[in-house]
């Protein structure tokens, strides 16, 4: 089933987030992102409805508008009165079948009321907000003076009802015992739930729930997890790995064993919380409320002997107040030191170098158990025991060879260092490819039994035969080949099937040719963009660093900008796939940080770069950057990947890096009799970069690339191709206007936009400017009267003319 859930949002000081569910605010999570906190909450939303324990009617409210409110609050300082401003946000909607009635949230602050004419919202709302602050102290009103990102959003949740007469009475009482008397119908601020309870999420009632997914090959490192747990100096425990070896499905197999009973006894029926620290602090506004919540999460794990899961000990560390030197872990440490409480962690390799940093004692306290990568042979087991389940679940087949270009293509594009992860993601991916519509699935079947036939060796008669077929039977499953792994994994990443697939060949020539089409005028960039192409495809680009990283040096508008979007359309079909960073926006102190992130943010160039990994990275005028920012450079083009503030490892390994430059552009040397000019751009732009950047950054680039001025002939070309896609536009081809024009036009255009000190910038004007503005004119005036005309455009007496 499908509900849908109003959220609130707000950004704090240091840019991170708290959302909370608008109509059951005790639902709150609390981080840097606001995709894994609709995650989160998503997932909690989706148990609670299924439990019983939220109303769909009560999440979705009709109306909703946000509203600011703006006054000035007295506070208490040093015994004296002082006036604060203040800026709140209100929820209003009108209340259905009341004339002028109308419901007043104060998401803030947890209040809500109805009030009679919209002329009395502003003013029962401003004193209901003085009651709430009245001689406060002005500590307690700080954190709400600003508004600063408060926002309503919508999350859509994919929720189960409960299906059994005795789950349903048991869902009806969870919800009428949980039920306040207030006559809003909503679950606010309810009592009688656990901290636990409104923080976490019990692992071994999931396990028994079926929820959780077991762990394949891993039973020794399970049997040394319970050991160092229930051991003579039994203790916390640290899995440490790469990201998709699999140490959350350890803790989920852990849940199962306590499950079922096959644990000893010092673990027998042990609850297993799963918490973060986003959500430990969740809502907390005030100071000592979130380490009140410690307290109590504490003493209800030590009652009943249960044991903390966390994902991540940096968040721990940086969650609460960090910068006063105490945070969550630090809360928690005496008690995991004196073995009162039991936690569980992991962490990357990346994020425990910072850890170490950040908390070295926290870490001290965990035993660390590491956990391997597993071999091909378990990886390929365990993705084929997930494959059974698949095709019960989607009614497909998949074949051995498709499982086996599965992981292929993980291992020459994706994340094979992320197996089994990974691949589990991508195996799911192909079971849902039937699913898309009953041509694709016959498409996807078709590529399975008969590989060898061409899709144009299909007539118009074989398809009104296969019309005419009975249905299929319901026990035909469509058969997943290698063709579905390959287009799986292509819808994904958004890289080219042509690329993907092993068995389509590429064809250099028409690789080249295809670029010098878009690429005008710079034959040594497209010869290198092809050669990196030809690398990408055969499979031999390194896997620890980006598919490739280019120097742009040249001139302004010569087409370097334009030479990264067209790669973009060819590796990813989507010029969008470009993520464009001018760097002289990172040239003072401290750029660097911008870029990573600092106090458990995320940086500019992480978060793009971690939402979409397969792109095209341009950093326009690199040599205009801060010298910190190319020290992280050095580590994106060395080791392919960085850190940001938040602990997370973003890899840049499916990236390619264009760097621009106009360093060496302005240089020409004479040499030879009279003063004669001749010069070896390649050279002179190498030697400029050496001059100005240090010797391990040139070294680390792949490709040095000149771009030399254009010239007449290339010029004239590029008026074309901008002129062409001008007269495409849709405002023409809506109308049903064919435009043609002959070479008048453009010479018109090249003498009024060519400029050998521009490139071919200039030469966009002059299309806007004497070509769509006096076209545009006539579109105007003509109407719907131009529909279906055809305009012969020339040029007479420097005068557009249209025939």
């Amino acid at each position: 089933m499908q509900q849908s859930v109003h959220l609130f949002i707000r950004q704090h000081p240091n840019d991170w987030l708290t959302a909370s569910v608008l109509t059951h605010p005790r639902y709150a999570a609390f981080g840097p992102a606001l995709a894994p906190l609709k995650e989160q909450l998503a997932e909690v939303v989706a148990h609670e409805l299924g439990e019983g324990a939220m109303r769909a009617t009560d999440c979705w409210l009709d109306g909703l508008e946000r509203r600011t409110l703006e006054l000035t609050l007295k506070a208490v300082q040093h015994d004296r009165l002082i006036e604060v401003p203040m800026r709140i946000s209100l929820v209003v909607r009108p209340l259905p079948g009341k004339a002028d009635a109308y419901e007043v949230r104060v998401p803030r602050l947890g209040q809500v009321f109805r009030i009679i004419g919209a002329d009395n919202i502003a003013p029962w709302s401003e004193e209901m907000i003085r009651g709430h602050f009245h001689l406060k102290p002005v500590e307690t009103l700080l954190p709400f003076q600003s508004a600063r990102g408060e926002r309503l959003e919508r999350l859509d949740v994919t929720w189960q009802a409960p299906k059994s007469k005795i789950a349903k009475r048991r869902a009806l009482k969870r919800r009428l015992a949980d039920d306040d008397d207030d006559d809003f119908g909503f679950d606010w601020l309810r009592g009688g739930r656990s901290t636990l309870g409104e923080v976490g999420v019990e692992l071994v009632e999931e396990a028994r729930r079926g929820r959780l997914r077991r762990a394949a090959f891993r039973d020794d490192l399970v049997d040394g997890l319970v050991g160092v747990l229930t051991g003579s100096t039994a203790t916390s425990a640290l899995l440490t790995g790469p990201t998709g070896v699999g140490k959350t499905a350890i803790v989920h197999e852990l849940a199962h064993r306590i499950a079922e009973g096959r644990v000893p006894p010092a673990l027998a029926d042990v609850p297993v919380w799963h918490v973060t620290g986003g959500r430990i602090i969740a809502g907390m506004k005030y100071l000592g409320e979130w380490q009140q919540r410690c307290r109590q999460i504490i003493d209800e794990i030590r009652s009943e002997r249960g044991i903390l899961y966390v994902e991540s000990p940096y968040e721990l560390m940086t969650a609460g107040s960090a910068t006063r030197g105490m945070s969550v872990a630090h809360f928690l440490l005496p008690v995991i030191r004196s073995g009162e409480i039991t936690v569980i962690a992991e962490c990357t390799p990346d994020g425990l170098l910072l850890a170490e940093q950040t908390g070295p004692g926290f870490i001290d306290a965990l035993r660390r158990i590491p956990v391997p990568r597993h071999p091909a042979a378990e990886a390929l087991a365990i993705l084929e025991a997930a494959a059974a389940k698949l095709e019960k679940q989607h009614k497909v087949r998949f074949t051995p060879a498709g499982l086996s270009r599965a992981m292929d293509v993980l291992a020459r594009f994706g994340d094979a260092a992320a197996m089994p992860g990974s691949g589990l993601a991508l195996i799911e991916q192909m079971a849902r490819l039937p699913g898309e519509g009953t041509a694709l699935a016959r498409e996807v079947a078709g590529m399975a039994r008969m590989p060898s036939e061409s899709p144009d060796d299909a007539s118009d008669e074989s398809a009104g035969d296969t019309a005419t077929q009975p249905p299929a039977k319901p026990s035909d499953r469509p058969e997943l080949g290698p063709a579905a792994a390959v287009r799986a994994f292509a819808r994904a990443t958004g890289m080219s099937e042509q690329l993907v697939d092993p068995d389509v060949t590429l064809d250099p020539a028409a690789v080249r040719a295809w670029f010098d089409e878009r690429v005008i005028g710079q034959p040594a960039a497209t010869a290198l963009l092809c050669d990196l192409i030809t690398v990408v495809k055969a499979s031999l680009d390194d896997p620890e660093r980006p598919m490739g990283s280019f120097l742009f040096m040249g001139p302004t508008g010569v087409g370097k900008t334009e030479s990264a979007l067209t790669l973009a359309e060819y590796l990813f079909g989507d010029r969008e796939r470009v993520i464009r960073f001018d760097m002289s926006e990172y040239g003072h102190p401290g750029a660097a940080a911008r870029l990573v992130g600092v106090g458990r943010s995320e940086g500019d160039l992480t978060r793009r770069v971690r939402e979409q990994p397969f792109c095209v990275l341009l950093l326009d005028e690199v040599e205009k950057a801060g010298g910190e920012v190319f020290d992280v450079l050095l580590q994106v083009l060395g080791e392919g990947r960085l850190t940001d503030g938040t602990g997370r490892t973003v890899r840049f390994t499916h990236a390619i890096i264009i760097m621009t430059s106009n360093l060496g552009a302005s240089e020409r040397r004479a040499i030879g009799l009279g003063g004669s000019r001749v010069d070896d751009g390649a050279a002179r732009y190498r030697e400029a970069a050496q001059r100005f950047f240090r010797p391990e950054f040139v070294n680390r680039v792949d490709y040095l690339v000149p771009f030399e001025p254009l010239g007449q002939t290339a010029v004239r070309g590029i008026a074309r191709r901008m002129l062409d896609a001008a007269l495409a536009r849709e405002g023409f081809a809506r109308r049903g206007v064919e435009v043609t024009y002959d070479e008048s036009l453009i010479d018109h255009l090249m003498t009024h936009g060519f400029d050998p000190t521009y490139g071919a910038r200039p030469m966009k004007r002059a299309v806007e400017q004497q070509v769509l503005v006096p076209l545009s004119k006539r579109l105007v005036a003509a109407g719907s009267d131009a529909a279906g005309q055809t305009w012969a455009l020339s040029v007479a007496d420097d005068e557009l003319v249209v025939g």
